[in-house]
């Protein structure tokens, strides 16, 4: 008889674990990082958020293009081998393209060391290979990935500390530590998910053509991946993205709870109940707060830790946090979309005319509204003389924002057409509502420190504001939130099950 496979709230529970033990480990990589650099120079720092955003932002998108449909084909079993290889040919197109726009990247940046824009190569070419391990795991083994993810944190956070404060290097420091993390990440998905690696091209054609669909929402991360560019170029220098991009540290925390519905995926592969949506809302909802929760509370103090300038930032972190909140959501109807549009089955050739195809483009016209209004707001800055980086970033800040709740809204709709669920209100807002309320008290009114003397006080501040936030929290939901009383009796359960 074969063994059960685990339900979607006990994935969720044992990925949000392991995100929790790997969050200190992020948190204290982003501070060496930013400390170090920022000690070099504001620019310095300024200079590596830039090329990381290049990275990311543009020229290892085509790596997206083929994880969503590689995620499906892998949780329904077929052959994901020849996906590979497409996969690594791309890359090697990408860091081609990259090589030659290097010298015009450094000269718009104005920071004139060539060595750490040239070595972005090594960070396009890894991140491709990790996006594709990513994709199959998730598929087919989301608790590997979460145990994988543990795994790069601990090998970069290691590697880091050591190129940094022991040889004293600079951004090929940081570069090393994402390069030898994603390969450890990469080894655990590849030999310990029982996926079909075998080279079938119908099957990888067939992917590469649907990534055409998977392609368009990418026109928005393009967009907005631009604001970047265009403060730069206003303020001529790299400063406002170093403030925007510490805010994004921080407020990535929340982020790190979508690992809550890390096995929608595998779960919607095999039915496709419309509770599993209720339940991956229910779970995102508390766990999301949780860490919107700890982003606020502690964003003050964070900021101060990574460079005290950066606390300037708040108001940013506020907007950005509630900003990955609502992408978290997206997020939920966007794979509950995607695992049901039958114009996505390999013998399909419909792909363009499907369900998500029509939310993709939707979404990637309502997104030009975000990008527009933040590229006016900032070059009205520039005509009033207005140069404080600051208020580029809170402008950058908000854009991103404008745009999470229009393409939330957007997948809401299209999910609610193809299944028959439920928002479960009172187990979404409560901890929501109670988690921004907690959260901006902490932000608003020094009512406790931010900062000590030294890096262990300011450790045991913010100890100390998370408990007192996280212990109003949790009397909150465990009185209102029904949801929050059963998810702590199966965590218990879990905990002690022999």
């Amino acid at each position: 008889m074969s063994k059960p496979k685990p339900g979607l709230v006990r994935i969720g529970l044992f990925s949000l674990g392991l995100r929790l033990l790997g969050s200190p480990l992020s948190f204290l990589f982003s501070l060496v990082v930013a400390r170090y650099l920022s000690a070099i120079s504001v620019e310095t720092f300024g200079a590596w958020q830039f090329i990381f955003v290049l990275v990311t932002g543009y020229f290892t998108i085509p790596g997206d293009l083929l994880s969503n449909i590689t995620s499906r084909y892998t949780a329904e079993g077929k052959p994901v081998g020849g996906i590979l290889l497409i996969d690594l040919v791309t890359a090697m197109v990408s860091s081609t393209i990259y090589l030659t726009l290097v010298p015009f990247l450094i000269s718009i940046s104005h920071y004139d060391y060539p060595l750490y824009f040239y070595l972005g190569i090594l960070l396009i070419f890894i991140i491709f290979i990790y996006k594709a391990s990513n994709a199959i795991s998730l598929g087919r083994g989301p608790r590997v990935n979460a145990i994988g993810a543990l795994a790069f944190q601990l090998a970069r956070l290691g590697i880091g500390v050591y190129a940094l404060l022991v040889l004293k290097l600079s951004i090929e420091a940081v570069i090393l530590a994402y390069v030898i993390g994603y390969l450890v990440q990469i080894a655990i998905n590849m030999f310990f998910v029982k996926a079909n690696f075998k080279r079938d091209f119908r099957i990888a054609i067939s992917a590469l053509r649907k990534s055409v669909v998977f392609m368009i929402p990418y026109i928005q991360y393009i967009l907005e991946a631009t604001l970047t560019w265009v403060a730069v170029l206003l303020v001529s220098n790299t400063v406002p993205v170093s403030y925007f991009e510490s805010a994004l540290i921080v407020s990535n925390l929340v982020i790190w709870s979508t690992s809550s519905f890390g096995g929608l995926i595998s779960k919607l592969s095999e039915t496709k109940d419309p509770s599993l949506i209720e339940t991956s809302l229910k779970l995102f909802s508390l766990s999301g707060s949780l860490f919107l929760l700890l982003a606020l509370a502690d964003g003050l103090p964070l900021l101060y830790v990574l460079r005290p300038d950066y606390t300037a930032a708040y108001i940013s972190l506020i907007v950005l946090s509630a900003s990955n909140l609502l992408r978290g959501f997206f997020q939920i109807f966007y794979t509950s979309v995607y695992m049901k549009d039958q114009t996505l089955d390999s013998e399909s050739r419909a792909e363009l005319k499907g369900d998500l195809a029509r939310l993709a483009k939707r979404n990637s016209s309502l997104s030009i509204i975000g990008v527009v209004i933040a590229i006016g707001l900032m070059i009205y800055l520039k005509a009033l003389n207005i140069n404080d980086p600051v208020d580029y970033s809170i402008v950058m800040s908000l854009g991103l924002l404008i745009n999470s709740l229009a393409i939330m809204v957007s997948s809401f709709q299209s999910s609610r057409e193809m299944y028959s669920f439920r928002v479960p209100l009172m187990e979404t807002l409560v901890p929501i509502l109670s988690s921004f309320l907690i959260g901006l008290v902490f932000i608003l009114y020094p009512f406790a420190p931010i900062h000590g003397q030294r890096l262990v006080q300011d450790l045991f501040i913010m100890a100390y504001r998370a408990a007192i936030a996280l212990a109003v929290f949790a009397t909150i939901n465990l009185l209102l939130n029904q949801y929050s009383r059963d998810i702590l009796r199966r965590s218990f359960a879990i905990i002690t099950k022999r």
